[in-house]
């Protein structure tokens, strides 16, 4: 399937201070440049990368909906939206009969960040916004991002991201570490199967072949 991202671009090409956003013009202006460039005449899923407070969600929906109604698009995704703007979104789509989204996506990994941890547009996925998402009658599928954290489950506690650093974090990596052991899995293996055990489905990259394939050694058909 091929998927992108729209409205997250940096205007200056250096900070997120200023994206490019969600307006009718640049969702229309973003995917002709896509489409072009992935040499392609439809996408399957098409997502609005990060909330764009300045555009009305109507307007922001209502553009991207005619994409989908135009085979242009296929299927709709939305990505670091906060809780109070995905119900806004779920009415504006109800009232004005859009297109749902099929996709939500946010940052979430098994241990959780510091509280006031600043991770700029992303969103985390907390267990609130998690159980707002299940209970959506057209039910997303629910992505979580950077799920392994740079690949810290493989080291020390000592070795944690800074905005994860706290004593039960490491407590919880030590564990995890352990039970992996018992698995006879790497840690990473680990975390991705408890998540896409919990509804979450994981996405993951990896430096080599190899490393992917002991990531996803528990998820694979063995």
């Amino acid at each position: 399937e091929v998927m992108t991202k729209i409205g997250a671009q940096s205007v200056d090409g250096f900070t997120y201070d200023k994206l490019d956003g969600l307006s009718p013009d640049n969702i229309k202006r973003s995917l002709d440049k896509t489409l072009t460039r992935l040499n392609t005449d439809y996408l399957d899923v098409l997502y609005a990368h990060v909330d764009d407070l300045n555009v009305p969600l109507l307007d922001t929906w209502k553009t991207l909906s005619s994409l989908v109604d135009e085979g242009i698009v296929r299927q709709l995704g939305i990505s670091n939206y906060k809780e109070s703007r995905v119900l806004e979104l779920v009415d504006v789509i109800e009232q004005h009969q859009l297109r749902p989204f099929d996709y939500a996506q946010y940052r979430y990994s098994i241990i959780s960040p510091n509280a006031g941890a600043d991770f700029g547009p992303q969103v985390i996925l907390n267990e609130h916004l998690f159980g707002t998402l299940k209970l959506l009658d057209f039910k997303p599928e629910i992505i979580g991002y950077s799920p392994l954290l740079d690949g810290c489950y493989e080291f020390s506690a000592d070795d944690l991201p800074e905005n994860y650093d706290n004593l039960l974090n490491c407590a919880m990596l030590d564990d995890i570490q352990a039970q992996a052991e018992e698995y006879g899995s790497t840690p990473s293996a680990l975390v991705l199967k408890t998540i896409a055990d919990y509804g979450i489905t994981p996405v993951t990259a990896a430096s080599t072949p190899d490393r992917l394939k002991s990531n996803l050694q528990l998820l694979l058909p063995q």
